[in-house]
């Protein structure tokens, strides 16, 4: 992918899947997930950085960062939360090339 954009200086973005899609995936593959893009972003020379898209939540599925991080949420995805302020720290923090 780097090679075919013609230049070896291009910042990379990851995008985990930090969202579950009709509850097929749940908390552990967003942690997962976002723990191997992670690993990726540090590995890269031109570090961009990662972004956790996600659209809103419609109806009752809940399957975005909205609702899955909601206080009001019984069901609240707290692991991938705190995972998620720990590596944004983390990536302040890394120096730049």
């Amino acid at each position: 992918m780097k090679r075919r954009v013609g230049r070896d200086d291009v910042d990379i973005w990851l995008v985990p899947c930090t969202w579950s899609i009709d509850n097929r995936f749940g908390q552990e593959h967003a942690i997962n997930h976002l723990e191997m893009c992670y690993r990726l972003l540090k590995e890269q020379e031109h570090p961009g950085g990662l972004t956790c898209y996600n659209w809103y939540s419609f109806g009752k599925k809940g399957e975005s960062l909205d609702w899955l991080l909601d206080e009001n949420n019984e069901s609240r995805w707290t692991n991938l939360e705190k995972r998620m302020i720990e590596i944004a720290n983390e990536v302040i923090n890394m120096p730049l090339k």
